[in-house]
C-alpha cells in the first residue's frame, strides 16, 4: 500500500474530497532517476495549475484506465494530449520520447506537498498524432525485454563490444597497446585482436570440435614429444588435426547460471594422441566460484585424468586463465569463461569412440549481494532476490538501471526468503547401497544449498573459505539383503533458494517471469517513486488473540506487535475472528509492546548461560529482552518452557552454536509467533531473545465478544456495500461487486513441479499434488505446471506445489469490486482486503488478495482479488519416501596393485604367470606387457586378464626369445590404471635370475619394505637398476650411477619414518609453473594439504636450491589441513623455506602456518624482523630477531610439549621457554594464518615440511637436520 501524509489521507478518507478531477502528467528524460516536478521535462494538466511551485501546461485531455497486474502482465496506460497549437506534436517527434518516463499524479488542491502516484510507465512511440490530439501509450518498464539468456554463442567471431568492459578484459584503456587505443573499429576476428595486442581478451572460439578420425596417423617427434611427456603422452602418436572427435561446439551457447548446478561441459577442441585424448571443455560464463566433482561419464574412457587444469573464468590477462599442458602453444585464454583442460585415457586407440562427456558441479559467478543496507557486496549467492536483481541490471540481460530498483524493498523480500524453516521430510537424507561403491570417493552427492548449519555459519564468520554449498551430504549406507527403515534427519533451511543454469537461449524476461519468480513466489511492483520493487507472496500479519474479549473493549492483546509496528502505511485495519459469523473489522489507532514480555522465562544449559531467569526491560515502546551467551560445546535454551537443544560437532565454535540456537528459535512454530532471536557475526557468541507480545489499541470499541485464540489478521482496507465494522459508510459502488468469477482461470486439479533434486545427484524429479475428489467428480485431470527450474530441494518444491494447490484450487474464487473510496487509490497489487456484500450473506469479511487494479480518469477504482487463506503459504512440507539408491559400483579410484606374481617358463619360448588381484569394488582387468631381452621398452602383448571366481589371474606369453625378460602387470578399470607390478624371468638355459635379485626388485618396487638395502650385491643392483630404469640397456654388472640413484630415491623417504605428515616439492612430479592442487603427504597417512580454489594455489618452481624444486607462495596462497592434530599432547615440525624478503614489507606477507591456538597472529617474521609464533601452543611466543636471514634457504624446527616450547633455526636454538600449554588450531593451514585481527600469508618458497606427533630425540633431530642439509646443500 502506498504511503501518504496524514493531511492527504484525511481527504481521501472523507466523502467530501477535493481531488483534482484531471490528473497531472509528468514526462522525464530516461537519465533522470528522481521523479519530482522540478526534474520533469514537460508537465501537463487538464487545467492551468501550479503544484509545488511548478506550472503545468493545460494540454492534457484524459488517460485510459491505468491497469496494474500481479500476474506478469505489464502495467499499462494511454494518455491523450491536446495538439491544437502543434507544440505537443513538435515536442513528441523532435525529442523522440520513446523511452521517456511518464508519471501520472493525483493531487488535492488543498494539500501542496503530497500526492498519490497512480503509476510510472515508460513511453512507447506516439500512437496517433493529428491536428487536435497526440496519443501516447506507456508500459511498465523492465529494461531491454528482447535480450536472451545465455548471452554468448560459441562462434569464431568475438562476441563483445569493442573497448567495452569485456574487451578491456580487466585492464584500463591506458594499459592497452597504442594500436588498440588508436583504433575505432574492430572486425571481431582473432587476427584483428592479435594486431591490437589484445589476444588474451579475445572471446571467440577459433577451433570447432567436430567428428573426426581417432586412429593414429603419424608419429610425434621433436620438442612436442618431450613436452607432452610431461602429461604422460611422450610415447604416443597424434593425428594431423586438432578436432578429431564428434561434438560440434559452434552454434551452442556458453552456459550461464547462478547459484549451483551440475552441468555437462561443452567440448571446445581436442587433440587425439593415440590412447590418450587431450581436450578443452567449456563450463560457462565466469568467473566461477568453484568447480566440483569434475568427472568423465562416458564408457570407454578412464574415470580419472592423466593431466588436468581448471580455469574459473577470470579475464584472459589473469595468470589463472592461461592454458596449460598440451594446448599452451595455442594461447587460447577463453577470457571470462570457465574451462578445463584434461588428458584422458581411452580403452583402445582403434575404436573411433566419440569424445568423453565431462560433467561437473559448478558454483557460478559472484554477483552484487545484500549487506544489510544495500547491494554493495559481491559474493556467490543462492538467493533468488539477488539473482533477479542481477538479471534486471546486468547490461547483457535486461540492462535496467539499478537506480530504478527499490533496494530497501528488495532487502525486505530477501530477508523473508532467508527465514529459517525446519525440514524433517527426508529430502536431505541419502541412503545408498553398500554395493554401489564408496560414497565420497566413487561418487559424490551434494546437499541442497539452503541448509543452515555449522558449515553455513563457519563461512559467515570467516572461519573457512568454503561455502556450505561445496559440501557433500551425510551418507547413509545399507545392505540390500537386509530390511532397512530410513531415519529422517532434522535440518534447518532457508525458505527459498535459487540454483539454475541455462544452456539454450531463452528471453531473459521469460526466464524471469516463468522460472525465477515462481521459485520464490515473487512478483514485481512499481512504487510511487517509480522504482521497481521485488516482492514475494507472503501471508498477511496474523495473530491469535491472547485473551477473551468483550464488546466495547478497546484493546486487543496479540502475539506479534513488532510486525504491526513495522507497517509503514497511513491507516491500520484488523479483522478479528477470521472466518466466524462474529468477525468484525476494527481500525487501529496505535500499537504497543506488552510488559507481559518481562514474564517470559529464559534458561540455558550445557555450553550456554542465560542473562536472567526471565526477559526484562520491556515497556510499551520497548521489547522485553534477554540474551544467552555460548562458550562452546553442546547447548540448550529454554524459552517459556520450550527447550531447544543443539548438539555440537568437532568443527563447531561458540559462534556457530549461538547462530544455530537463534535459527532453532526462529524456526520453531510456537516460539516464532511471539519471540524473535537475533544473532549477528559482530557478537558471535550471543543470542538476543526479544518478546514480540503487544496490544492493538482500537479507535472504537468492539461490536462483539471474542474468545481467546480467535484469529486476527491485518487487512489493508475493508470493503462493504453498507456501513459495517470499521467502515462508517459502504464503499462498494452500486452493482459494483461480482463473484465468484471462476471463469477467470481453469479448474486445475493436478499441480505439478519438476525440479533437480541435488541430494539425489540432481535427478530431475516430478512432484504432483492432486485434488482427487475434483478429479473424480469431473472425470478429468486438468494440470497446472509450476516451474521448478531454479529449485534444488524437495522441501521447497513440495511447499511450492502445495501452495499452488491451495491458491489455484481452493482459491479459485474471485471478487470484482468497483469503488470510489479514494483510499483505494493507495492500494497495490498483492495487498490483502476483506469484502462483505449484502447479496453474499454467508460470506462475511471474506479475505482476498488483490491481483489486478484499474484506475479510471475520474478515479473510479476496479479491483479484482482472489480468495485468500493462510493455507496458501505452507511452512512445512509433506514427508517423502526416502529413495534407497542401489546400483553397481562405478568407482572413481583405480584398482590396487596385484600381488603374488609368479613367473615360470614351462617350455622354451613361453612364460606363464599367475597372480592375485587386489580387492576392488567394480569390474577390473589386468594388462600384460613384456620387455624382451635387449629391448628398451615394454610392448603390449594384447593379453587382458579377468579375475576368476577366486579373484586370481593367469596368462601365458609365447614367442619369447631367450634371455632375461621383464613382465609388467597393470590392473585397470573404468577409473584408470592401478599400480604396476614387474617381474622377470630368464628364459636362457642356465641363466636364471637369482631369487635374491628378484627379492630386491620386489622390495624396491614395494617402497623399501623387506630386508633389501642399498648395500645389495652388484648383481642385485643391476637387476634393480634395470627394472627401475624401465629396461634401458642390457642387464650387466656395470650398473650406472643413475640407476643406483634411482634405487636410493626409492628408499629416501623412509629416512623420515614415523612422521605424521611429510610433504616436499621434490616428491611431486609437476611441470615448472604448474598450479599445485595439493601438498601431497608422503608419510602414508594421506593427510594431504588441499586447496579447492585455483586462484589460491601455489605454483611449482624448479631449481630453487641445489637443483631442488619448491612451492612458490605469493602472499595470497594457502592449503587447508584436516584437524588430525586435535588431541595431540606434543609435536615437532621441520620446515625448509626461503622468504621473498626478510623482513617483509607488510605484515600481510608474514604468515607461514596456522597450527596454534592464540588469538594473536603469528609472524615469520614481523615487519621488524621478529618472529612471533604460537605453533602447537595456546600462547604466542616472542622469539626475537634471528641473525640468519630467512630470505636465504633456512630450516625452522619447532618443538611443543607440556613444559617446553623451543624454536631452532638452521639447527641452532633461537628461543626456548618452559611455560607452554599444548594447543592446536581448529582450522589448520599451510601458508596462511587467520584470526579476528586479519589474515597473514606466506610470501616465498616452501621446499619441504615434516611433522611428528611426538618430540624427536636429540639424535633423531640431528639426523633429520643433516639429511635435509644434504638434500639442499646447506651448512646447517
Amino acid at each position: 500500500m502506498q504511503n501518504v501524509g496524514a493531511a492527504l489521507f484525511s481527504i481521501l478518507a472523507s466523502r467530501e474530497r477535493d481531488l483534482l478531477k484531471g490528473d497531472l502528467f509528468e514526462f522525464y528524460l530516461p537519465s533522470v532517476t528522481e521523479l519530482c516536478p522540478a526534474n520533469a521535462s514537460r508537465r501537463f494538466a487538464t487545467t492551468e495549475i501550479a503544484w509545488l511551485g511548478w506550472k503545468y501546461e493545460r494540454q492534457a485531455i484524459t488517460h485510459s484506465e491505468i491497469s496494474k497486474h500481479i500476474t506478469g502482465e505489464f502495467n499499462n496506460v494511454s494518455v491523450t494530449l491536446s495538439n491544437v497549437d502543434r507544440s505537443v506534436s513538435d515536442w513528441a517527434t523532435i525529442y523522440d520520447i520513446e523511452g521517456w518516463r511518464l508519471l501520472i499524479r493525483c493531487i488535492s488542491r488543498s494539500v501542496e506537498d503530497d500526492s498519490i502516484v497512480l503509476g510510472v510507465f515508460r513511453c512507447e512511440k506516439p500512437d496517433e498524432i493529428d491536428n487536435t490530439t497526440v496519443r501516447i501509450s506507456a508500459k511498465q518498464d523492465l529494461g531491454d525485454i528482447e535480450n536472451d539468456l545465455p548471452w554468448n554463442k560459441i562462434q569464431p567471431k568475438c562476441t563483445v563490444r569493442f573497448k567495452g568492459l569485456e574487451c578491456l578484459g580487466g585492464q584500463l584503456l591506458a594499459e592497452k597497446s597504442a594500436t588498440y587505443q588508436g583504433a575505432t573499429i574492430c572486425n571481431k576476428s582473432q587476427q584483428q585482436c592479435a594486431e591490437y595486442g589484445n589476444s588474451k581478451a579475445f572471446q571467440g572460439e577459433p577451433f570447432q570440435a567436430v567428428s573426426g578420425n581417432f586412429k593414429v596417423s603419424r608419429a610425434r617427434g621433436g620438442a612436442g614429444g618431450a613436452f607432452l611427456s610431461l602429461l604422460g603422452l611422450g610415447n604416443k602418436r597424434v593425428t594431423a588435426q586438432y578436432s578429431s572427435q564428434q561434438g560440434g561446439s559452434y552454434g551452442r551457447y556458453w552456459p550461464l547460471g547462478l547459484g549451483r548446478a551440475q552441468i555437462e561441459l561443452v567440448p571446445l577442441l581436442y587433440a587425439d594422441t593415440g590412447q590418450y585424448l587431450a581436450g578443452q571443455w567449456g563450463i560457462g560464463e565466469g568467473a566461477l566460484q568453484a568447480i566440483l566433482n569434475l568427472r568423465n561419464v562416458s564408457a570407454g574412457w578412464a574415470n580419472s585424468f592423466q593431466a588436468l587444469a581448471t580455469h574459473r573464468g577470470e579475464y584472459g590477462y589473469d595468470p589463472e586463465q592461461a592454458p596449460q599442458g598440451f594446448f599452451t602453444s595455442q594461447q587460447l585464454y577463453h577470457s571470462h569463461k570457465g574451462y578445463v583442460e584434461a588428458t584422458i585415457l581411452g580403452d583402445n586407440p582403434d575404436t573411433g569412440d566419440v569424445a568423453p562427456t565431462l560433467v561437473a558441479t559448478i558454483l557460478w559467478i559472484k554477483i552484487p549481494t545484500w549487506d544489510g543496507s544495500s547491494f554493495s557486496g559481491e559474493n556467490w549467492s543462492d538467493d533468488a532476490v539477488e539473482h533477479l536483481r542481477f538479471l534486471l541490471t546486468e547490461p547483457r540481460s535486461l540492462n535496467y538501471n539499478a537506480a530504478w530498483i527499490d533496494d530497501v524493498a528488495a532487502g525486505e523480500t530477501l530477508a523473508y526468503c532467508q527465514e529459517p524453516m525446519i525440514d524433517q521430510t527426508g529430502g536431505e537424507d541419502v541412503y545408498v547401497s553398500t554395493a554401489a561403491g564408496t560414497p565420497g570417493t566413487d561418487y559424490k552427492r551434494y546437499r541442497s544449498t539452503g541448509l543452515l548449519d555449522r558449515y553455513y555459519f563457519r563461512k559467515v564468520l570467516g572461519l573457512t573459505t568454503q561455502y556450505s554449498a561445496e559440501r557433500e551430504v551425510a551418507y547413509n549406507t545399507y545392505n540390500p539383503a537386509n530390511a532397512v527403515t530410513p531415519t529422517l534427519g532434522t535440518y534447518y533451511r532457508k525458505r527459498y533458494t535459487s540454483n539454475w543454469n541455462l544452456l539454450e537461449p531463452k528471453r531473459a524476461v521469460d526466464f524471469i517471469f516463468k522460472d525465477l519468480l515462481p521459485s520464490f513466489r515473487g512478483y514485481l511492483v512499481t512504487s510511487a517513486q517509480g522504482k521497481l520493487q521485488i516482492r514475494t507472496e507472503k501471508p498477511t500479519i496474523t495473530s491469535y488473540v491472547r485473551a477473551a474479549l468483550a464488546a466495547d473493549d478497546t484493546e486487543i492483546p496479540i502475539e506479534d506487535a513488532l510486525a504491526w509496528r513495522n507497517l509503514n502505511i497511513p491507516e491500520l485495519f484488523a479483522l478479528v475472528g477470521v472466518g466466524l459469523e462474529t468477525s468484525e473489522t476494527v481500525k487501529i489507532s496505535s500499537v504497543d509492546f506488552s510488559t507481559e514480555g518481562n514474564s517470559i522465562t529464559l534458561a540455558a544449559s550445557g555450553g550456554a548461560t542465560a542473562s536472567g531467569s526471565t526477559l526484562s526491560g520491556g515497556t510499551t515502546d520497548t521489547q522485553a529482552f534477554g540474551y544467552v551467551t555460548t562458550s562452546g560445546g553442546s547447548a540448550s535454551i529454554t524459552i517459556d518452557g520450550i527447550t531447544l537443544s543443539y548438539t555440537a560437532n568437532g568443527d563447531d565454535t561458540s559462534g556457530t552454536v549461538a547462530a544455530m540456537l537463534a535459527v532453532m528459535v526462529n524456526a520453531d512454530p510456537e516460539l516464532q509467533r511471539y519471540v524473535q532471536a537475533v544473532w549477528t557475526p559482530a557478537l558471535p557468541n550471543q543470542v538476543t531473545i526479544r518478546s514480540k507480545l503487544g496490544t492493538l489499541n482500537l479507535a472504537a470499541g468492539l461490536e462483539f465478544d471474542h474468545d481467546a485464540l480467535e484469529l486476527l489478521a491485518h487487512v489493508h482496507l475493508p470493503f462493504c456495500d453498507v456501513a459495517m465494522g470499521a467502515l462508517p459508510y459502504g464503499n462498494i459502488s452500486e452493482n459494483g461487486y461480482k463473484w465468484p468469477l471462476k471463469g477467470r482461470q481453469a479448474s486445475y486439479n493436478r499441480f505439478t513441479i519438476t525440479y533437480n533434486d541435488a541430494p539425489q545427484d540432481y535427478q530431475l524429479t516430478e512432484l504432483n499434488e492432486d485434488d482427487e475428489a475434483h478429479q473424480e467428480t469431473t472425470n478429468r485431470i486438468n494440470r497446472l505446471e509450476i516451474s521448478g527450474a531454479c529449485v534444488d530441494n524437495y522441501h521447497q518444491a513440495n511447499r511450492l506445489v502445495l501452495a499452488a494447490r491451495y491458491k489455484y484450487r481452493e482459491g479459485n474464487y474471485f471478487g470484482a469490486i468497483r469503488t470510489t473510496d479514494a483510499r483505494a487509490l493507495l492500494l497495490e497489487e498483492g495487498d490483502v482486503i476483506c469484502v462483505t456484500h449484502s447479496n453474499q450473506p454467508e460470506q462475511r469479511n471474506l479475505l482476498m488478495r488483490i491481483e489486478e487494479l484499474q484506475v479510471s480518469a475520474n478515479h473510479q477504482i476496479a479491483i479484482t482479488a482472489r480468495l485468500y487463506a493462510d493455507s496458501q503459504f505452507p511452512t512445512s512440507a509433506t514427508e517423502r519416501t526416502v529413495p534407497l539408491v542401489t546400483g553397481i559400483g562405478y568407482p572413481s579410484s583405480p584398482p590396487p596393485a596385484i600381488s603374488n606374481l609368479v613367473l615360470t617358463n614351462p617350455t622354451a619360448g613361453a612364460i606363464n604367470g599367475t597372480f592375485d588381484f587386489g580387492s576392488y569394488l567394480g569390474g577390473q582387468q589386468a594388462k600384460i606387457e613384456i620387455q624382451l631381452p635387449g629391448a628398451v621398452a615394454f610392448t603390449d602383448t594384447g593379453i587382458r586378464v579377468t579375475p576368476d571366481s577366486q579373484n586370481k589371474g593367469a596368462f601365458q606369453i609365447t614367442g619369447v626369445t631367450p634371455g632375461l625378460s621383464y613382465v609388467r602387470v597393470t590392473p585397470f578399470s573404468a577409473a584408470g590404471n592401478g599400480p604396476e607390478t614387474i617381474g622377470s624371468r630368464d628364459t636362457a638355459p642356465n641363466l636364471a635370475a637369482t631369487v635374491a635379485a628378484q627379492s630386491t626388485v620386489a622390495a624396491v618396487l614395494a617402497g623399501g619394505t623387506g630386508s633389501a638395502s642399498l648395500a645389495a650385491t652388484v648383481a642385485a643392483q643391476s637387476s634393480v637398476a634395470a627394472v627401475l630404469a624401465g629396461g634401458l640397456g642390457s642387464v650387466q654388472l656395470a650398473a650406472t650411477v643413475a640407476a643406483q640413484s634411482t634405487v636410493a630415491a626409492a628408499f629416501e623417504r623412509q629416512g623420515f619414518a614415523g612422521s605424521a605428515l611429510h610433504f616436499a616439492a621434490r616428491f611431486q612430479a609437476l611441470a615448472n609453473d604448474a598450479s599445485v592442487t595439493q601438498l601431497s603427504d608422503e608419510s602414508g597417512n594421506d593427510r594431504h594439504a588441499t586447496q579447492s580454489d585455483p586462484s589460491k594455489r601455489a605454483t611449482f618452481k624448479e631449481n630453487i636450491a641445489n637443483g631442488q624444486p619448491a612451492f612458490y607462495f605469493t602472499g595470497s596462497h594457502w592449503y587447508d589441513l584436516t584437524t588430525f592434530m586435535s588431541g595431540w599432547t606434543e609435536g615437532e615440525i621441520f620446515l625448509v623455506l626461503k622468504l621473498a624478503a626478510d623482513p617483509p614489507a607488510t605484515s600481510a606477507k608474514s604468515g607461514l602456518l596456522e597450527m596454534g591456538n592464540d588469538l594473536n597472529v603469528s609472524h615469520y617474521p614481523f615487519t621488524d624482523g621478529t618472529i612471533y609464533s604460537d605453533w602447537g601452543s595456546s600462547a604466542r611466543k616472542n622469539c626475537g630477531n634471528p641473525t640468519p636471514s630467512l630470505a636465504s634457504v633456512a630450516l625452522i624446527n619447532i618443538i611443543s610439549k607440556s613444559g617446553e616450547w623451543t624454536i631452532n633455526l638452521n639447527g641452532v636454538q633461537l628461543y626456548t621457554t618452559a611455560s607452554n600449554t599444548v594447543a592446536w588450531s581448529s582450522t589448520p593451514a599451510i601458508g596462511r594464518e587467520t584470526s579476528g585481527f586479519g589474515n597473514v600469508f606466506l610470501d616465498g618458497w616452501l621446499f619441504e615440511g615434516v611433522l611428528y606427533s611426538t618430540v624427536r630425540s636429540s639424535g633423531q633431530r640431528a639426523d633429520i637436520v643433516a639429511d635435509l642439509a644434504e638434500v639442499y646443500d646447506q651448512a646447517w
